[in-house]
């Protein structure tokens, strides 16, 4: 897979996709760059637990990023990530 991220060093969310079943997990990061650089090269069970064949990243303020993220999990509902129940978002959203 040859995919340019570009240098963005931001906070946001990124999506990682399957051709055959959509998106596939929804993540924060505070290093947009970073983040998609060690699961583009990571090897087999080291740190890549989803196999990808492409992906997508949003810019959100740090302040922003973990809701939009909560956000898009509710909404896509990514087989590889965990469910929280509303209330312990509530919980967070609070804190």
């Amino acid at each position: 897979m040859s995919v340019e991220v570009g240098r963005v060093r931001e906070h946001g969310v990124y999506i990682l996709f399957s051709r055959e079943s959509g998106p596939l997990y929804v993540g924060k990061t505070r290093d947009i760059h970073q983040r998609i650089t060690s699961w583009l090269h990571s090897e087999g069970g080291t740190g890549k637990p989803v196999d990808f064949e492409s992906y997508a990243w949003l810019v959100f303020s740090e302040e922003d990023v973990a809701e939009m993220e909560s956000w898009l999990i509710r909404e896509l509902d990514p087989p590889h990530n965990i469910q929280l129940p509303m209330s312990a978002l509530y919980e967070c959203a609070v804190d």
